[in-house]
């Protein structure tokens, strides 16, 4: 068990704030996904084939909300039960030893002692159940994540298709639309940036929240030029309120000159760039998390194996009710609950807590009022920091 255990350490330390991190963006690109919808254009006809690039958008589109739907609540519920079922473990064991203490006393009587007997039956019993069902909602989420995993190359086809569609336009890679998509990109990165920064200064002692850092810019359905970039840059300045923001400021500056330089035709293609990147970056996101997490699950399910087995040990163990297998079983237990309790730190890192995975959604197209509006309450300078288990 103990190599299981040290297996398990490695794979989930190597970053303490990893899976923090993963969900954080899994949350906000998934804000932006779940609230994108097909836009507007000023003229399909500058692509060659529009009508192929709607079309695989809905599948994407459709991909997409059945991963939202159905899985990334298991990636914040399924971590956290692990970490619920670790503490109830550690609790039980040291239960199970103090019972087994009184076993061991000579001065016990008949009837205490039966009744000790049946208590450690009781414990172990349920340390089992405990388990058993932890045990199958992770193999469920495992499966399901590599069941999706099998469709990413799919989704990945899709976004190129999608680009290629995007390129056939004359205007796809002039200077103005590679800039503007420089920029962008570069505020994107600013932003996850000093995202990551908020967590690191924020998550000291229990449960990071990564619902106040789920903020997805979206593309409505009034599409880019529509909006003016109001959204995007209403975004920027809000954000720059709310998290050490000097630097996004400047982007802000840039954009603004950036916009007054582009065509209806150049506008048209910068909707579509930003529409597939969101659904690329999202792709990205997922993979990201399910090559984290799938490793860290199985290391986990490894390490429940081996303590099931152990258990039904000694659950057969106290039917024998002689005193030599209670000194036996005695120190069995204080081994493994000495080793559960390695599994009890390591797993603390997936304690991140995501009440809300749409997080909060900013439509390019929004005014700044309705951008401060929607980002109302969100403090990105101190991440809440809340100890779930504790609080129980």
């Amino acid at each position: 068990m103990n190599d299981n255990i040290l297996h398990l350490s490695k794979l989930v330390t190597k970053d303490k704030l990893t899976y923090a991190e993963l969900i954080s963006g899994l949350s906000a690109n998934s804000a932006a996904v779940m609230a994108t919808s097909l836009p507007n254009l000023n003229d399909t006809s500058v692509f060659a084939n529009y009508n192929e690039y709607s079309d695989d958008y809905q599948k994407l589109k459709s991909a997409s909300d059945f991963f939202l739907s159905t899985v990334i609540e298991q990636l914040n519920s399924v971590p956290l039960e692990i970490i619920q079922t670790n503490e109830l473990l550690a609790a039980d064991y040291t239960a199970a030893i103090s019972t087994l203490e009184d076993l061991l006393d000579p001065d016990q009587t008949e009837e205490a002692r039966k009744v000790s007997v049946s208590t450690e039956k009781s414990i172990l019993n349920s340390m089992v159940i405990e388990l058993k069902l932890t045990m199958f909602k992770v193999g469920n989420l495992v499966h399901q994540l590599k069941s999706y995993q099998t469709d990413l190359p799919k989704q990945e086809s899709l976004i190129l298709n999608m680009q290629a569609q995007i390129n056939t336009a004359d205007s796809a890679a002039s200077t103005n639309v590679t800039n503007t998509k420089d920029t962008i990109s570069q505020l994107q990165k600013t932003i996850h940036s000093l995202t990551k920064k908020a967590i690191i200064e924020g998550s000291v002692g229990g449960a990071v929240d990564a619902t106040a850092i789920g903020v997805g810019i979206a593309l409505g359905p009034i599409g880019w030029f529509a909006g003016a970039f109001a959204g995007l840059l209403g975004t920027v300045a809000i954000i720059s309120s709310i998290i050490d923001g000097i630097e996004v400021e400047e982007y802000k500056k840039e954009l603004t000159a950036k916009q007054k330089t582009l065509t209806l035709e150049e506008n048209d293609v910068m909707t579509l760039n930003v529409t597939t990147s969101q659904f690329a970056t999202l792709l990205a996101s997922v993979k990201e998390s399910i090559n984290y997490l799938i490793p860290v699950l199985q290391a986990w399910e490894a390490v429940a194996l081996d303590v099931m087995a152990t258990l039904e040990e000694a659950r057969m163990s106290i039917r024998e009710l002689e005193a030599e297998k209670y000194e036996e079983l005695k120190k069995s237990l204080e081994e493994m609950k000495v080793s559960w309790c390695q599994v009890v730190t390591a797993m603390d890192t997936l304690n991140v807590n995501v009440t809300k995975v749409e997080g909060k959604t900013v439509y390019i197209g929004m005014n700044e009022a309705e951008v401060a509006n929607t980002l109302k309450g969100i403090n990105l300078t101190s991440v809440t920091v809340t100890d779930n288990l504790k609080s129980a």
